[in-house]
């Protein structure tokens, strides 16, 4: 037989490990940056000096666990939590981000009041997308005169569309999308009645309805009884939220934990 070149392979590992010089090294550096800090100086310079990157954790609450950037530090949100804490102060602590021991220096920058909220760009943007919205519903709203849906649908300049099969349980609108404020306007407006502007999901509606028919009677309710049970078991966690919410309890959990 005609002969085949094989090779041999063999696999040398080895785990890198920093040396006690490194770990040392590093460490002086943290309780240098910790030290100036105390001292007054700004976290941003000092960082810029020492081409350290620092990172903002926003919004934290008194009971979160997780610190933006280093998982799990309960320990970092129970100081910064701490009554006696004030803004400027400072401390160096012991993390292991991704199974590796590592120093953070954590310097509070800011506290806000209870229920109050530090606008992040995620905050921003999501408060810019609901201004906005509201500016072209009332913009919408302007343009939308007439005393029929024709008149209406002209000076808006956009056309009459009939929805059929809408119903409570699936507000869904054919061509439009999900609409649960339009639908449940529908749902009380008079026949032949041409309803107010409602603002929607996806624009503003004027709708009428022409036809609506009644729910088909049953012999036996015993499936829709025992389906609508358990759509109100599934509703016992906003239940609890609700009371929660309302009640008048002080939450001490974050001192001992």
């Amino acid at each position: 037989t005609k002969p085949e070149k094989a090779v041999r392979l063999a696999t040398f590992a080895r785990l890198i490990e920093p040396s006690e010089l490194t770990e040392n090294t590093i460490f002086e550096k943290a309780e240098t940056l910790a030290a100036n800090l105390d001292e007054g100086k700004n976290i941003d310079d000092l960082a810029k000096e020492l081409g350290y990157e620092v990172k903002l954790a926003l919004n934290l609450k008194e009971l979160d666990e997780n610190v933006p950037g280093l998982g799990n530090q309960r320990q970092i949100v129970t100081w910064a939590f701490n009554n006696d804490r004030e803004v400027g102060d400072s401390k160096r602590f012991d993390v292991e981000v991704g199974g590796k021991r590592s120093y953070a220096v954590v310097a509070l920058s800011e506290k806000t009041e209870k229920g109050g909220l530090v606008l992040s760009s995620a905050v921003i943007e999501e408060v810019l997308l609901k201004l906005t919205k509201e500016k072209k519903a009332a913009i919408i709203k302007q343009k939308m005169n007439g005393n029929t849906l024709d008149e209406i649908a002209k000076n808006s300049n956009t056309n009459v569309r009939m929805a059929s099969s809408v119903t409570l349980a699936s507000p869904l609108i054919s061509g439009v999308g999900n609409e649960p404020m339009v639908v449940g306007a529908m749902s009380t407006l008079a026949i032949d009645k041409i309803s107010d502007k409602i603002e929607g999901e996806k624009g503003v509606f004027v709708v009428k309805v022409i036809r609506r028919e009644a729910p088909t009677k049953l012999e036996n309710y015993n499936t829709f009884s025992k389906r609508e049970a358990n759509k109100l078991k599934a509703k016992t966690y906003q239940i609890f939220r609700v009371l929660k919410e309302t009640a008048d309890v002080v939450d001490n959990r974050s001192k001992f934990f």
